[in-house]
């Protein structure tokens, strides 16, 4: 599956496409 990394408050979190923000933190 596709990943997306996001930068949240300064640290890079890698989470699979399609997941919310919430569910990867």
């Amino acid at each position: 599956m596709d990943t997306v990394t996001l930068t949240i408050d300064g640290r890079a979190i890698t989470v699979e496409k399609g997941k919310t923000v919430l569910q990867a933190a």
